[in-house]
């Protein structure tokens, strides 16, 4: 078993905000991401095509280059990422074992910054297709240039998702369970500008389609059977706290996310917290400084 400080889980904006402060005091630290470091960053600010408020920023910038200047900021000093999936934390005495795919660590303190996961939608077919489901990852629209797609969810993520796979070139249906569009109303302005077919009122019933490919989803409007025609499915019905990993019992809100303090600790003591993980505001800005907040009071935990 190998031993650190801190372990810091997820590479977010959150987590290598963290990292590069743990960095650069030369603090003995992990960083584990499972994934492409900073992947909602860059999926999150592409689909809303510019990154317009992060300060600093003089010039348009995209997802794709914010994520990039945020790795090579933390390259740049020297900073590493340990891909690896963490399975399991838990507690012995005082200290905590982080438990991966490939290794075992001990730590005086823990930041959780694993973000969220997306809800999914389980209803038939959803299996069969899951290949052609893509869950908050508008990235995958080229996949479906030319071809009918499907938005499901009318919040601002789906409504922004729906305009920028427009913009690319797919054609595309917004499917809304309430009785209108949940999304503000700048967005609904953009969609309308559009021409983007929307269905209000509106329940996903099955996926259906031929040798596996998609090429319908059946639904029930105002209790009346419709076919809308999809060979995509982008889903925006939520996002819950991705906590998979954690037995601990957390202070959390209604939906999950974890509360910390003004030390950004949770209800576990030498257990911090930052991003979209928390019950705060979910924006890359915040991420960054709730990261920085984290670091700081977990390093001045273990040097008292």
């Amino acid at each position: 078993m190998k031993k650190t400080d801190i372990v810091i889980i997820g590479a977010g904006p959150a987590g290598i905000t963290a990292a590069i402060y743990a960095q650069m005091d030369k603090a003995g630290y992990i960083l584990i991401e499972e994934k492409e470091p900073c992947w909602f960053l860059k999926e999150s600010i592409n689909s809303h095509y510019y990154a317009n408020g992060f300060p600093g920023i003089s010039k348009k910038i995209t997802g794709t280059n914010l994520q990039q200047s945020f790795l090579d900021h933390y390259k740049r000093i020297g900073g590493k990422i340990l891909k690896d999936r963490v399975l399991k934390i838990s507690k012995i005495n005082q200290q905590f074992k982080v438990k991966t795919t490939k290794n075992e660590f001990l730590c005086k303190a823990i930041i959780i910054t694993s973000g969220t996961t997306p809800k999914l939608l389980d209803i038939l077919g959803s299996k069969i297709y899951q290949k052609q489901i893509h869950h908050f990852c508008t990235i995958d629209g080229k996949k479906y240039i030319g071809k009918n797609i499907a938005v499901i969810g009318g919040r601002n993520s789906g409504a922004v998702a729906a305009c920028y796979l427009h913009d690319i070139g797919c054609k595309v249906s917004i499917i809304e369970v309430q009785n209108e569009l949940q999304c503000k109303t700048k967005y609904k302005k953009q969609l309308l500008k559009r021409n983007i077919k929307i269905y209000t009122s509106t329940v996903v019933k099955k996926f259906a389609g031929k040798n596996k490919k998609l090429n319908q989803i059946v639904a029930e409007q105002n209790d009346k059977k419709i076919k809308i025609p999809a060979s995509g499915i982008f889903l925006y019905i939520g996002i819950k706290p991705a906590l998979e990993y954690c037995n601990f019992k957390f202070k959390t809100n209604e939906q999950g996310f974890l509360i910390i303090d003004e030390y950004n600790q949770t209800s576990q003591k030498n257990i911090f917290a930052a991003g979209d993980i928390t019950c705060k505001l979910k924006q890359a800005i915040t991420a960054c400084g709730d990261g920085a907040n984290a670091y700081y009071f977990a390093d001045k935990m273990i040097n008292n």
